[in-house]
């Protein structure tokens, strides 16, 4: 049974894929970028056409996305190889002038970095041994860059960083065939809808009921908490707090309730506690706790 264009959906619309933002080359694999492909599909300017194969494709010349055979909803990993073709649908939609190893290199390590943040403690499955060695480069410079944390967000990935994985690929059985200067084809994808690219409302980015959330450890929220972001460092803070609320907001009911007496008041000694009430603001601090409280 293949995955369904509902499945590419509630994928766009994860959580994990809003928290996304680096740069590798000219590709920018972000929130916004996904949104604009979400946007195509809905309005069917990027039709899904539901695959029997094990992957997924996007053809960036028809502008058609293939998904692969599953059973609905997707795991984890198949979710994860729906953004790899989200990225390419990025690249045509967003006509970037790359090379097809630098646009397959960007597809990895988006599915990587989505797999990282879904699962901090991922690891690569066993596999034919150079796939399993490329796959494993892949999960290291996303852990290089931090691309699965709020520090890393805005990161910008030039030749030096991914040249050795292009290299890496281009061995591989698929790959072997492509030039180094071959180009990807990226000529935009055409919008029959009048309401334009970025004409429908705002997506929501709600849980879907396929998204799964995994439990926030103490561990995840001190790493959060513990670092000091210069004053002007408006994106750090930003993406600090909202990574914050969706934890505080999935959390389950019980574990809430422990936490908010945890850090409710200052305690000190508990690193947690004064991290909380140090580093960040007020305002901040209120709204964290409201979403505990709420749970």
């Amino acid at each position: 049974m293949p995955l369904t264009q509902q499945d590419v959906l509630d994928t766009l619309n994860s959580y994990f894929v809003t928290q996304m933002d680096f740069w590798i080359d000219r590709v920018h694999v972000c929130a916004r970028n996904y949104n604009s492909v979400r946007t195509l599909i809905e309005n069917g300017d990027i039709p899904v056409a539901e695959g029997t194969a094990s992957n997924a494709y996007y053809n960036p010349q028809t502008d058609v996305l293939t998904t692969q055979a599953g059973t609905p909803p997707p795991d984890l990993e198949d979710r994860a190889l729906l953004v790899h073709e989200c990225t390419h649908a990025i690249v045509d939609v967003e006509k970037y002038d790359i090379t097809r190893l630098t646009n397959e290199v960007a597809a990895y390590v988006a599915q990587h970095t989505y797999l990282l943040l879904a699962n901090p403690n991922y690891k690569v499955p066993p596999n034919n041994p150079p796939w399993f060695n490329f796959f494993n480069d892949v999960v290291a410079l996303v852990k290089k860059f931090k691309l699965h944390q709020p520090a890393g967000r805005g990161a910008v990935l030039g030749w030096d960083d991914y040249k050795s994985l292009r290299t890496e690929l281009n061995s591989l059985n698929i790959y072997s065939h492509v030039t180094d200067r071959e180009r990807s084809f990226a000529n935009g994808v055409p919008v029959s809808s009048d309401r334009g690219r970025f004409g429908s409302p705002p997506v929501s980015f709600r849980s879907s009921s396929h998204e799964v959330y995994p439990e926030a450890s103490d561990e995840s929220i001190m790493k959060l908490l513990e670092v000091r972001y210069a004053a002007k460092d408006v994106a750090g803070f930003g993406g600090r707090i909202a990574t914050l609320e969706q934890m505080f907001s999935h959390m389950e009911k019980v574990r809430a309730k422990a936490l908010l007496l945890r850090l409710q008041t200052r305690i000190a000694g508990d690193k947690m506690s004064v991290y909380f009430h140090d580093h960040l603001m007020g305002a901040s601090r209120t709204k964290l706790l409201n979403l505990l409280r709420l749970r």
